[in-house]
């Protein structure tokens, strides 16, 4: 399915717009097929995206295609359930918060990952704290939703393929004064090292390094 995206359903007045990165993802539709439960019937549309590359340009191929008033981003292993999606767009409007992202470390998360994947999980949560400041516990979290607004505004300025897009939609959402809060989420499968390898983990730490050098020269200031 290299370089695909299938959109269904389509339809302008969408108010919802699911988007799903599916690259190396073999059996996407099996694990989405029940996604439709969890949103309103003729309000949302589902975006899967697989252009060969990564995670962030193919949420922005997504994005291009999206008509929701609001964004939900949901890797496409679903190692993420998205049984928390209601309750993610009730503390958006409780906090009035443009976006709202997935948080293992809350203390009200379900997950059950191997040792070694709370290591690196948590290393690299520091690491992105000692860089940007940030508060959130949790950039990297596989179930995230916006309203599409604040998205589109700094899209243009998001140059990460791969790795490190979820942290660099992070700096450039508060670095333009949006508010972004976190929610528990849970993890619905035992996952073992997968995806995790050393070359990921470097490639990461690399695409971090960039956006913390662009973030000093104030890049994602529009």
């Amino acid at each position: 399915m290299t370089g695909s995206v299938n959109l269904e359903p389509s339809g302008k007045s969408a108010k919802i717009s699911v988007i799903v990165p599916v690259y190396n993802v073999s059996n996407y539709k099996e694990n989405l097929s029940f996604l439709h439960q969890f949103f309103p019937e003729g309000e949302y549309e589902l975006i899967f995206v697989d252009d060969g590359t990564g995670k962030g340009t193919a949420i922005k191929r997504g994005l291009a295609l999206a008509n929701g008033e609001y964004v939900v981003m949901i890797d496409g292993d679903l190692q993420i359930s998205p049984t928390e999606v209601q309750s993610f767009f009730k503390i958006m409007d409780v906090y009035n918060a443009d976006a709202v992202i997935g948080n293992k470390r809350h203390p009200f998360s379900t997950v059950n990952y191997t040792l070694s994947r709370k290591i690196i999980s948590h290393s690299y949560n520091e690491i992105v704290r000692l860089l940007f400041g940030f508060q959130l516990r949790d950039s990297q979290c596989g179930l995230k939703i916006f309203k599409r607004a604040p998205l589109e505004k700094i899209m243009s300025r998001i140059l990460v393929k791969q790795y490190a897009f979820d942290i660099e939609v992070l700096v450039a959402l508060k670095d333009n004064g949006f508010r972004v809060v976190d929610a528990p989420v849970y993890v619905k499968k035992t996952y073992g090292k997968g995806s995790v390898s050393i070359k990921n983990i470097l490639n990461t730490l690399k695409d971090t390094l960039a956006v913390w050098h662009r973030r000093r020269n104030k890049w994602y200031q529009l």
